[in-house]
């Protein structure tokens, strides 16, 4: 990736740009792209080395990072219960959206990470 940073039109070789892993968290991991230029060319050279890093990515076959939740709830009267999923609340006749607002409202919703 790095060289492919490197050859992006107005990216200065020197100091040549800059890639290190920033963090861990559970989307994966999170780097640290810093692709050195001018000031008058900043903003084409941040797009396209988005660009280039979302290209490289894909190319590699990396999935595209996302965070997924758990969600449980306790009805009103302190029973576990499980929330069913969109397909059961909803049929294709149409309840209104106002009925989920209503069951979610009514249901101590806890979103566990």
């Amino acid at each position: 990736m790095k060289a492919k940073i490197s050859q992006i039109p107005n990216v200065l070789q020197n100091p040549a740009p800059d890639i290190e892993i920033l963090d861990f968290n559970f989307a994966g991991t999170v780097l640290a792209v810093r692709p050195y230029c001018n000031n008058d060319h900043y903003w084409q050279v941040y797009f396209d080395a988005n660009k280039t890093i979302r290209e490289t990515f894909g190319e590699a076959g990396y999935p595209v990072p996302e965070y997924r939740y758990a969600i449980s709830g306790l009805s009103s009267n302190g029973i576990n219960n499980v929330i069913p999923p969109l397909s059961e609340i909803l049929d294709t006749r149409a309840k209104s959206q106002v009925f989920i607002c209503k069951y979610f409202l009514n249901s101590k919703i806890r979103i566990k990470k």
